[in-house]
């Protein structure tokens, strides 16, 4: 899921003011060779005043390097609007996985139109997703935790997320220390957060892992990433999901 949703700018102002359009991502002033996890929180910081020590005015842009698309960014009081001309200093969530650029430009307070620079930095972000583990298994198994897919981990960052196990949709274990789970498949239900009854019948089972982050808009928690397509799969099952195998019942019947 990606929280920084697409920007409503007029462009052909922005082209005039920082020289860069849809090819946003080629001839980046600097470029930040390391990926960076999505969901990550960035600061930027721009000059405190121009080289004479003049006051400045600030215009943060960032853009989608694949679409070219302007893509929202937010700053620890809201949502940056294409007006505000105070934030020297920008925190924003790194979106999903691909590459973006940023670009800065700064005026002269009392001569924005003519004392003007710009320059940009770019980014690769990546997904940081556990690898979920899909396969059949018996409902009379003794369970083993130390493999899946009774134990499934994640090893990605942890500073300032909310991790979410989920079972059929039910979120079993939620929390920013809940980075590995331990499923007993032989049981019949489970409780899952906040007391919530998950039943684990015979049958298919989807499992899925969630991080979630504040949106420092709002303040409000947001999914910034769902991982239920990285799976490692054996007999053949759908992504994400366990097939409990009902035991075999043994009867003799006296055929005469």
């Amino acid at each position: 899921m990606n929280i920084l949703g697409g920007l409503v700018l007029v462009f052909s102002v922005l082209m005039l003011l920082t020289g860069i359009g849809a090819s946003a991502c080629q001839n980046c002033d600097q470029t930040y060779t390391n990926p960076i996890t999505q969901g990550t929180v960035v600061h930027l910081q721009g000059p405190a005043t121009s080289p004479q020590g003049r006051p400045l005015d600030y215009t943060w842009v960032a853009y989608n390097c694949t679409s070219g698309a302007v893509i929202d960014l937010y700053y620890t009081g809201g949502k940056l609007e294409s007006g505000d001309m105070d934030h020297r200093d920008l925190y924003f969530y790194m979106p999903p996985a691909g590459e973006y650029r940023v670009a800065l430009t700064v005026r002269d307070h009392l001569f924005p139109s003519t004392c003007y620079d710009t320059k940009s930095i770019c980014f690769t972000t990546t997904y940081a997703c556990p690898t979920l583990c899909c396969q059949e298994i018996c409902e009379a198994s003794v369970p083993n935790y130390a493999q899946c897919p009774w134990h499934m981990s994640y090893s990605g960052p942890t500073g300032g997320f909310i991790f979410k196990w989920l079972i059929d949709e039910i979120p079993y274990e939620v929390g920013g220390t809940a980075t590995s789970v331990n499923i007993d498949w032989t049981q019949s239900n489970l409780t899952g957060d906040g007391g919530v009854d998950i039943p684990l019948g015979v049958g298919l089972h989807q499992i899925c892992f969630e991080i979630w982050a504040n949106n420092p808009e709002t303040g409000n928690l947001e999914r910034i990433t769902d991982c239920d397509l990285s799976c490692s799969c054996s007999a053949g099952l759908t992504p994400c999901h366990v097939y409990k195998v009902e035991k075999p019942t043994a009867n003799i019947t006296l055929v005469t």
